[in-house]
């Protein structure tokens, strides 16, 4: 790797800044808490989320508080490939760092495009006394590349933004214009389209089009652009329907267990969220029917100019804000959502002008042993509904049942 490669992705080493945004993620503040000591930082999410952004931003506030930027370096994998040894020693050599005894630091962005690259940081990692900060967006790839770096690695995700990053980011106290501007979030749940007046569906369908011709057929063996594009459109179209893969096998013409690799891959670039039933028992869960969405509700712009029922889109934010892994479905009774750190609540969405007891019948008639019950709807709403459930209004979501984090 020449150095030319390395000093375009690092104007600091010339005294040169990044232009950055001074909004930062919820996200920072962890990650710079554990800059102190030596475990690896691993950041996954979506494409465009800001995952670059952050490493940048890490890096400028190591900057800030004293580091040497020639002892910080950053590389992106995604159009330049490399190995991280390869990147390391040429920086090392160029400025004579001492990197097997003196703290260093290195951002190393889209690691999954690197072949074995948990192997490759081990040895890195056990030998020299540099700080690896890594980001990727293939959970499935990062998370089977960190199973060779166990007690070195600490793993974090970057979802696009909440609905309270979104005010922040644009200035604006919510409260008195929460619903206004909890309709215009929904469109616009990534950084850039809250910054800019960029078209969102346009913006969204370059985003999916990117990861299912470009990353899955690469990072994934034999999966098609088509039936990735035509699975993905099916579950923007309809979110949250119950989807089996011997069925979509059928309707597209592809084996069941390409069709399974297709979901998954989809699930672990982010694209989509898999929802699993359960019944009282996760290992169960595991083998049971699943539930799909968009990952998150901005990702079903992606249908536009045919709008997506407001409804699909309302369920599919809550599953993203309250970062949902299970519904119910016993019988006639199904629960939208099971949520909570013991899988305790049970949540329903129920987008009508007037929500009553019927509308609680799920939450009513399970067999799960549930502390908290709640219907989330309109702000406006009529409410009927019977004692022990509690109504939360859909902008209010992550703030009162459970947040993401």
């Amino acid at each position: 790797m020449d150095f030319e490669t390395l000093l375009f992705q690092n104007p600091r080493w010339a005294g040169k800044g990044e232009l950055l945004p001074g909004f930062k993620r919820r996200l920072f503040a962890p990650l710079l808490k554990n800059m102190g000591n030596k475990l690896i930082l691993s950041v996954t999410g979506l494409r465009r989320v800001g995952k670059s952004i952050l490493l940048k931003q890490l890096a400028d506030e190591l900057v800030g508080n004293g580091v040497n930027p020639r002892e910080i370096m950053y590389f992106s994998f995604d159009n330049s490939p490399g190995e991280p040894s390869e990147a390391v020693m040429e920086w090392a050599k160029k400025f004579s760092l001492d990197y097997r005894n003196k703290r260093l630091y290195v951002f190393l962005d889209e690691i999954e495009k690197v072949g074995n690259w948990g192997e490759k940081l081990k040895l890195l990692y056990d030998n020299t006394q540099i700080k690896f900060i890594i980001s990727g967006s293939a959970s499935m790839l990062v998370r089977k590349g960190s199973e060779s770096l166990a007690g070195r690695i600490l793993e974090h995700k970057l979802d696009p933004l909440s609905f309270d990053e979104y005010a922040q980011m644009r200035g604006i106290r919510p409260e008195g214009v929460e619903w206004p501007l909890y309709e215009e979030y929904l469109h616009k749940q990534f950084p850039e389209l809250a910054a800019t007046d960029v078209e969102p569906s346009d913006y969204v369908r370059s985003i999916a089009d990117k990861v299912i011709c470009e990353d899955l057929p690469k990072l994934y063996d034999a999966v098609s652009r088509e039936v990735g594009e035509k699975i993905f459109r099916i579950i923007a179209r309809s979110p949250g329907q119950i989807i089996e893969s011997s069925d979509i096998a059928k309707d597209l013409g592809v084996n069941r267990e390409s069709a399974s690799k297709y979901l998954d891959a989809l699930a672990s670039s982010y694209l989509v969220r898999k929802v699993y039933n359960y019944a009282g028992n996760t290992r169960k869960s595991e083998r049971s029917a699943k539930k799909y969405y968009p990952y998150c509700a901005n990702l079903c712009d992606y249908m536009l100019p045919v709008p997506v029922e407001f409804s699909l889109i309302a369920e599919t934010d809550v599953a993203f804000q309250l970062n949902a892994e299970y519904f119910s479905r016993d019988g006639r009774n199904e629960i939208d959502f099971i949520v909570g750190r013991n899988l305790d609540a049970g949540v329903e969405v129920k987008m009508r002008k007037t929500i009553d007891a019927q509308d609680a019948k799920g939450l009513l008639n399970t067999r799960l042993k549930l502390k908290r019950r709640s219907i989330i709807g309109f702000p406006h709403s009529k409410k009927d509904i019977p004692k022990g459930i509690s109504f939360v209004e859909l902008q209010n979501t992550a703030k009162e049942i459970n947040p993401i984090s």
